[in-house]
C-alpha cells in the first residue's frame, strides 16, 4: 500500500505567507515606480510651462515650437528610474533654445555656485600647452596641506591622465605631479569640505602697479561699506590690473558697485530688457540694493531697467588694465565691455564666455526637493555701444598666451606682460 506524503499544515501556511509577501512586495515595487514615473513626468512638464511663462523670448515662433515639443515629449518618452537620468534629458531638451543661463540645477550644484561650498581639492590649475599646471592653491585646502607647490604640473590620478581642472579641484586619490619640470613626485590627496573665499582681493605690484583680483560678483562679497573702503585704496596706484579670469558673474547691483569707482559718476552701461507688457512702466535705474527680490520687483514693474554706476563709491582715474578669459562670463562681461570706453584703458586675454542675460532660479520640488532648481533668462542684456555679448562675449583689444616656463616656476605670464607695458 503506497503512502503519499502530505505538507505539514505549518509549511504551506509558509509559503502562502511568503506567496503572499512576495506578491505585496511585487504590488509595491510597481506602485513605488508608478509614483516615480508621475513625479518625474510632473517635473518635465513643469520645466516646459516655466519656460512658457518666463523666458524673455516666450512670444517668439521657435520658442513656442519649442514649448509644445517639450509638453509632447515629456508625455511621450520612456520613463527612465534615474533622477540624474531624467535631469540630463530635460537638460538636453533646453539646449535646443541656446540660451546661456537655462538649465536644471542639483542640490550640490545650486550650493557650489551660490556657496562656493563644495568637496574641493583647493587645487586650481589651467592648461598651458600640453600641460595641466597648478596655478594656485587655496590656504589650508586639502590640497595647501598635502605640500602642493604653485607651478606642479598634474600628469596623472591614479594612473589616468586628466585633462581638466574640474577633475583636479574634485578628484581624490594618486596624484603624479612633475616639480619645477624635472622631479617626478606623488601624492595622495583626499578633497575635504571646502567654503571658498571669493572676496576681491587687492595686491601691491610695485612701481606704481596694483593687482586687484575679483573672482566673483556674488552680492555676498560686496558688502557697500567694504567696497568704498577698498575703492580708497586704489588711489596708492597708477596702474591697476583687473584680473576677471574665471569669474562666472553674479550681481548686477554687486558688478555696478565694483565698477563705479572706475565711471567716477551716474554712467549709464546698458540696460536688462523683460518682453515688451503693457502693464509694465517703460524703464527705471536699478537701485544699489544687493537685495535679488528688490531686483525681481523692479524687474517685474518696468520693461527696461537702466544700469547706471553709482555715484558714492570714490574715482579712480588712474590707467587700467583687465584681463579676461573664457572663465569670464555674465555681469563680468558687462564690467569688462565697459572699459573699452573709458580712457586710459585697455581689455587683454582671451575672447570671455559670452553668457549675459539676467536669470531667475525656480524651485523644482518635483525632483524630489525644492533645492532643485531651474534656472530661466527671464530678460536680455543691451549694451550702450550696442555690443552683443550674449553668445559672442567679449573679445580684447591684444589676445595673451600663457607661457610654460614662466607658469612652471608659478609666474603669471598675463599679469607679467600687463605689468611690464604701463605706458598707455
Amino acid at each position: 500500500m503506497n503512502r503519499q506524503k502530505t505538507a505539514s499544515p505549518y509549511v504551506v501556511r509558509f509559503f502562502s505567507v511568503l506567496m503572499s509577501a512576495i506578491a505585496l512586495a511585487g504590488v509595491a515595487a510597481f506602485a513605488a515606480r508608478a509614483k516615480l514615473e508621475s513625479q518625474y513626468k510632473a517635473a518635465a512638464h513643469r520645466v516646459c510651462s516655466l519656460v512658457s511663462e518666463n523666458y524673455h523670448r516666450r512670444y517668439e515662433p521657435e520658442t513656442r515650437a519649442f514649448v509644445s515639443q517639450c509638453h509632447r515629449e515629456a508625455e511621450d518618452q520612456e520613463f527612465l528610474s534615474s533622477r540624474a537620468e531624467n535631469i540630463d534629458r530635460v537638460n538636453g531638451r533646453l539646449e535646443v533654445l541656446r540660451s546661456s543661463h537655462l538649465s536644471v540645477y542639483s542640490p550640490v550644484e545650486n550650493r557650489q555656485m551660490w556657496d562656493n561650498q563644495a568637496l574641493d581639492t583647493g587645487l586650481r590649475s589651467r592648461m598651458v600647452e600640453d600641460h595641466l599646471v597648478v596655478f594656485r592653491i587655496l590656504p589650508g585646502s586639502a590640497g595647501d596641506k598635502a605640500g602642493f607647490k604653485l607651478g606642479d604640473s598634474i600628469l596623472s590620478v591614479n594612473g589616468h591622465e586628466v585633462g581638466s581642472s574640474q577633475l583636479v579641484q574634485s578628484s581624490a586619490g594618486l596624484y603624479k605631479i612633475l616639480r619645477a619640470g624635472s622631479e617626478e613626485i606623488q601624492i595622495n590627496l583626499e578633497p575635504e569640505e571646502l567654503q571658498e573665499d571669493m572676496s576681491a582681493e587687492l595686491t601691491d605690484m610695485g612701481r606704481g602697479s596694483g593687482l586687484l583680483r575679483i573672482p566673483s560678483f556674488l552680492s555676498q562679497y560686496f558688502d557697500k561699506i567694504e567696497v568704498q573702503a577698498l575703492a580708497q585704496k586704489l588711489s596708492r596706484f597708477d596702474h591697476l590690473v583687473i584680473d576677471l579670469r574665471d569669474n562666472a558673474g553674479g550681481s548686477f547691483p554687486a558688478m555696478l558697485r565694483a565698477l563705479s569707482p572706475f565711471r567716477c559718476d551716474a554712467r549709464l552701461v546698458g540696460w536688462v530688457v523683460r518682453p515688451a507688457s503693457r502693464e509694465l512702466q517703460a524703464e527705471q535705474d536699478l537701485l544699489d540694493d544687493l537685495d535679488a527680490k528688490s531686483q525681481l520687483q523692479q524687474l517685474n514693474t518696468s520693461a527696461k531697467l537702466n544700469l547706471r554706476t553709482f555715484t558714492d563709491y570714490g574715482c579712480y582715474k588712474g590707467r587700467v588694465t583687465v584681463l579676461i578669459d573664457s572663465g569670464t562670463s555674465s555681469v563680468a562681461e558687462i564690467f569688462a565691455q565697459a572699459f573699452f570706453s573709458r580712457p586710459r584703458s585697455r581689455v587683454w586675454g582671451q575672447p570671455s564666455a559670452g553668457q549675459v542675460v539676467m536669470a531667475q532660479w525656480f524651485p523644482l520640488g518635483e525632483f524630489g526637493s525644492e533645492a532643485f532648481t531651474l534656472a530661466i533668462p527671464i530678460a536680455r542684456y543691451e549694451s550702450t555701444d550696442g555690443a552683443v555679448l550674449e553668445e559672442k562675449g567679449v573679445y580684447p583689444e591684444l589676445s595673451l598666451f600663457y607661457d610654460l616656463e614662466s607658469s612652471l616656476s608659478g609666474r603669471d605670464s598675463w599679469v607679467d606682460s600687463a605689468l611690464k607695458n604701463v605706458s598707455f
